[in-house]
């Protein structure tokens, strides 16, 4: 019983963590995605920014250095958004493995909220370690209880094909431990 006991609290620890997993994953999963929002946005800023400064350029209204400038921003930005992208399907890809579903999940919420405590539930690891205490403590029980003298009987019925007739007998045995020690 108290090996089942710790059994137990250990899948409920393990439980708690792969919730933890979860939820981390997808607090990150809805970072990433306003993080993807905000880039698209200054993307099509940038992009916008880059034409006008090529038009510019093209009408000598401004030099060639402002018109790299505009296209090196803007192909930044467009570096990031990819970057940002594969950050987020990975991340989708974790949720995928932690969760071990045949649909494919899509989170839609796309508002950032404070994210909770995720500081592990103290009462789960102390029930753990207690239930770890009493296994102990009854395998110890258990140990003493070999240390006291015990009588055993027993009685046996068994044929040899060298007999023509069964055994019959019995058996009676004191045990008494010489050593307080060890097993």
């Amino acid at each position: 019983k108290a090996e089942y006991e710790v059994e137990s609290k250990a899948l409920e620890i393990e439980k708690n963590k792969l919730g933890l997993l979860v939820s981390k994953n997808y607090y990150q999963i809805v970072y990433w995605q306003n993080r993807e929002q905000l880039f698209q946005y200054l993307d099509s800023l940038y992009q916008s920014f880059s034409k006008a400064s090529n038009r510019r350029f093209e009408l000598g209204e401004t030099n060639y250095l402002e018109k790299i400038t505009s296209e090196a921003k803007s192909q930044k930005i467009a570096a990031e958004l990819k970057k940002i992208y594969n950050e987020k399907e990975a991340s989708y890809d974790f949720l995928q493995t932690l969760i071990q579903t045949d649909s494919i999940v899509k989170i839609n919420k796309r508002k950032l909220n404070i994210i909770p405590n995720f500081n592990a539930n103290s009462t789960l690891y102390n029930s753990y370690y207690e239930s770890v205490a009493e296994s102990y403590n009854s395998q110890l029980k258990l140990q003493k209880k070999a240390w006291f003298p015990s009588i055993s009987a027993e009685y046996f019925q068994g044929k040899n094909t060298g007999l023509s007739s069964s055994l019959y007998g019995f058996q009676v045995g004191l045990n008494v431990p010489l050593f307080f020690s060890g097993n």
